[in-house]
């Protein structure tokens, strides 16, 4: 598991403990829009869109199509993102492109109200795909430059459980409160 010899695991306590002792520190909670935003994107994509508009458009198995067009693009664009930002020399540019991505997905909904969108309903799919991508590779990075070392592994734990609490509670909205209120 990537131990040195003699070292001991840490106990579940022990990681836990460490991540919560990170919740003083101002960079975590700095850093967690972009968490944030991957956790209520995918929820509200998965949920909303894929249930009110390409379901019933297209059919079940074009939300899976679409699914996997999100996942193709995301590992497409997280290497041309990574590429680019070792050129570039920062990820900053990179971070924006991503929320923007994530803040187009509920406005184009709001805006334009995707009925009758039919095979036009991919790009949100593109959308998340291009904001996963800086959220699995650019985000996970920028993390890392923040919290090296011993610090990694409760930051990561932060970064999971900030996406994890965002995408339930978007699940949890978007069953319970109406389409006006989202």
């Amino acid at each position: 598991y990537g131990l040195a010899p003699g070292v001991e695991r840490p106990s579940a306590c022990a990681k836990l403990t460490a991540a919560v002792r990170m919740w003083r520190d101002p960079a975590l909670w700095c850093l967690s829009p972009t968490n944030l935003a991957f956790g209520f994107s995918a929820a509200f994509l998965n949920g909303y869109v894929n249930a009110l508009y390409t379901g019933p458009q297209l059919g079940k198995h074009f939300v899976g199509y679409f699914g996997t067009t999100t996942a193709f693009l995301a590992a497409l664009f997280s290497q041309l993102f990574g590429m680019a930002a070792v050129r570039v020399g920062r990820k900053g540019p990179f971070v924006l492109i991503g929320s923007l991505c994530f803040l187009a997905i509920p406005v184009l909904v709001l805006a334009f109200n995707l009925e009758g969108w039919r095979y036009f309903l991919i790009v949100p799919y593109v959308l998340q795909g291009c904001g996963r991508a800086v959220y699995e590779s650019t985000n996970k990075g920028v993390f890392a430059d923040f919290f090296p070392g011993g610090q990694a592994e409760g930051a990561f734990a932060n970064q999971m459980m900030q996406v994890t609490l965002s995408f339930t509670l978007a699940f949890f909205f978007s069953a319970s409160l109406p389409r006006s209120a989202l």
